[in-house]
């Protein structure tokens, strides 16, 4: 079951003489995560020449994550003149992460035996600091703004409460952005950004992971954190035709991959065996456009979308590097619906993905899936009603697809004390049904599994807005 407890404050400040500007928002998250597995593996046990027998193994796997972050956000302007200001801003992010499993075999009358060798008892802990400036000049209908963000990231580690490591890594990081309006219903937009991902706890962790001994994790405690570097452009105008064109390109250094070998085990079958390194040489580019058409006073919509992506990836088959190119595109027809108290969106999209690894032909694969999409909000006062609907079509397999054939979320919030507190029910995946297909590939085989799992979840959260802005 999960829960999500929640609290977040935002206080900001108006100009002091016309010329600075303070904010300062907080914001805390807990989440929790209990959930029983319960396995019956039959499972043979084979030297290289004969057949030692097969047995069953029934076991009960207890896990519990608990995740929690506290995020403190400031910021300070300065503005120079009506066309030119400088902003500070400091972020502090502290993250904690902890996994706790515990797993028992259980006999032909259900009396649990723990397995002390597959128990887990991971904490990783985070400090995220982040400095950054930013400065802006205007002029006519075009802005520009530029600046830089000094990252600094400690990570701890602890296994079965032993510490395993604690480091520090530390980035400058650049980003600027040139904004044009050569018309007022017109914008294009071209920026640059960049950021960081930090290692999770498996991959950090070398002692390894064997709560599935069929798939054990190990992890590495030199890798580094993922640098994004993104380039994009961003075009709109509003008129009879609303249209929307947008492109970017990403670029990954020392991103993250993991690698899968077959290992033999002491009954000589096959494991896999997942290990992570840093990798240089990946890249993402993706475009995508938009064309919108309202009627009878914007109450009614027609959207056409469309998008490609092309991904160049880098993965491990057997220990060996190839790269695998990968294709994607997902066109959707969208009809949306607007009044006072609701909100109505019906829509239909296809998407295609193709990979293709270099020089191994068998591998290249193709999914697709048609879903189509009902969502819609109603709004009655201090109540709040959502609801969406999703029916997938699959077809095809790939290394890694997760879908929901039929999915329905639905959310009501409710606020009072002069909306200063929100409070939110959410129901999620209703009708208890998700479905996932998977590919696994070797140097010889290719194993395609489709599996379907039930789970549904239901939260409760309390918002409390602090923000003193009218």
């Amino acid at each position: 079951m999960w829960t999500t407890p929640r609290i977040q404050a935002a206080i900001s400040s108006s100009p002091i003489n016309g010329k600075i500007i303070l904010s300062n928002q907080l914001a805390a998250n807990t989440l929790l995560n209990d959930n029983q597995l319960n396995e019956d593996n039959h499972i043979q046990f084979y030297d290289q020449d004969s057949l030692l027998g097969d047995s069953l193994i029934r076991r009960k796997t207890l896990k519990k994550t608990t995740r929690t972050s506290l995020s403190e956000v400031s910021s300070f302007v300065y503005k120079f003149s009506s066309a030119s200001s400088l902003e500070l801003r400091y972020q502090l992010l502290l993250t904690g992460n902890k996994l706790q499993s515990h797993s028992f075999d259980q006999d032909s009358i259900a009396k649990n035996t723990e397995i002390d060798s597959l128990a887990i008892n991971n904490k990783l802990n985070a400090m995220h600091h982040k400095i950054g400036f930013n400065y802006k000049y205007s002029w006519k209908k075009t802005n520009l703004i530029f600046g830089a963000k000094f990252i600094s990231d400690e990570l701890f580690l602890r296994v079965n409460s032993e510490k395993i490591f604690k480091r520090r890594y530390s980035f400058i990081l650049p980003e600027a952005r040139l904004e044009l309006n050569p018309m007022n219903k017109s914008n294009f937009i071209i920026a640059y950004s960049s950021d960081l991902n930090d290692p999770g706890a498996d991959q950090l962790n070398p002692i390894g992971n064997y709560s599935l001994p069929q798939a054990p994790i190990i992890g590495n405690k030199d890798l580094k954190p993922t640098q994004i570097h993104e380039l994009s452009l961003n075009y709109t105008a509003i008129g009879k035709y609303n249209i929307a064109i947008y492109g970017s390109f990403s670029y990954y250094f020392d991103n993250i991959v993991s690698q899968v070998d077959w290992q033999p085990n002491a009954y000589n079958n096959l494991i896999q065996v997942s290990t992570f390194t840093n990798v240089n040489g990946m890249y993402t580019a993706r475009a995508n456009a938009s064309i919108d058409r309202r009627f009878n006073d914007n109450k009614w919509g027609i959207t056409l979308y469309g998008g490609a992506t092309y991904n160049h990836a880098i993965t491990f088959i057997d220990g060996n590097k190839t790269i695998n190119h990968v294709y994607q595109a997902d066109p959707s027809f969208r009809i949306n619906y607007i009044s006072k108290i609701l909100e109505f969106q019906p829509s239909v999209t296809y998407a295609v993905t193709m990979s293709n690894y270099e020089s191994i032909v068998y591998l290249h694969t193709l999914t697709s899936n048609i879903a189509s999409r009902v969502e819609a909000k109603l709004s009655l006062g201090r109540w709040l009603l959502n609801l969406q609907t999703v029916k997938q079509f699959n077809f095809g397999y790939a290394q890694s697809l997760q879908t929901n054939p039929f999915n329905c979320n639905a959310v009501i919030d409710y606020r009072f004390a002069k909306d200063k507190l929100t409070i939110k029910g959410s129901a999620i995946n209703i009708f208890n049904q998700q479905q996932n297909n998977t590919q696994s590939v070797g140097t010889v085989s290719v194993t395609q599994t489709s599996q379907v799992n039930r789970g549904r979840f239901f939260l409760l959260s309390l918002q409390l807005n602090l923000s003193n802005n009218k």
